[in-house]
């Protein structure tokens, strides 16, 4: 592979996981749409689209975050040779980030835990987003704020939110009671959640366009530094 396709294959991959997390980010905005207009018909039904949301909202995060190791596991190998005497990397300190192949990022549930399909994964990085970019401010005193973290999902593991998410669609056999269970809402207050989701959203469309650019920059700057490392651009660009 030429120094030209490896660098162009690499930029192509970057571009793909922008445009992706965009239209996730895109597809969320709709079905959140989509949930407040179904709550007048079944809270269970609407609450079921919002969660739909909250893991296109979590697919988009997954695609930032992969887009992101690629390009800091292109600057390490140019790093781990140009500062190969330097403490940090004679120490091994310094790791490159564990990144899904292509094929089993996007592939089908089951195949590897993390990736597009991975339904807890996509919660738990919409969780995680939203906990470490919203807090907001709590009063403890008259004059005295503090700043907690909000847990979207009430204290609730990510296991047991997919398991809710499955029940607020299907009527299910309740062998305890031995009656039918009927639909229940997978999110206690639709209300306060679409508005949470709506402001993950806010801050991705912010993260996406200033991302392409500063992704750009980080690029240039490793094929200026993989020249000076004297390496070959296909042994750094790597996707």
């Amino acid at each position: 592979m030429s120094r030209r396709d490896s660098i162009a294959r690499f930029r192509q991959s970057i571009a793909q996981h922008f445009a992706g997390s965009q239209l996730a980010l895109d597809n969320a905005k709709t079905l959140l749409d989509v949930a407040e207009d179904s709550d007048r018909h079944s809270t269970a039904t609407a609450s079921f689209i919002a969660s739909l949301a909250a893991e296109e909202l979590g697919k988009a995060i997954l695609l930032l975050k992969r887009q992101a190791d690629l390009i800091y596991n292109a600057e390490f190998r140019v790093h781990s040779k140009l500062f190969s005497d330097a403490l940090d990397w004679t120490d091994g300190s310094i790791q490159p980030q564990s990144v899904l192949p292509w094929s089993g990022f996007v592939g089908r549930a089951g195949t590897h835990g993390g990736g597009l399909r991975d339904h807890r994964a996509k919660l738990q990085a919409v969780r995680d987003y939203y906990q470490t970019f919203h807090p907001q401010a709590k009063p403890v005193s008259d004059d005295t704020l503090e700043l907690v973290f909000v847990d979207m999902f009430a204290g609730f593991k990510v296991e047991q939110v997919r398991a809710a998410v499955e029940r607020s669609v299907y009527l299910s056999w309740d062998d305890a009671s031995h009656d039918w269970r009927l639909p229940v809402a997978c999110i206690p207050n639709l209300t306060d959640f679409v508005t949470a989701m709506r402001n993950v959203a806010d801050g991705l469309t912010s993260s996406i366009d200033k991302g392409r650019t500063h992704s750009e920059g980080r690029v240039q700057y490793i094929v200026g530094a993989c020249r000076q490392a004297a390496l070959k651009p296909a042994d750094v660009f790597l996707v």
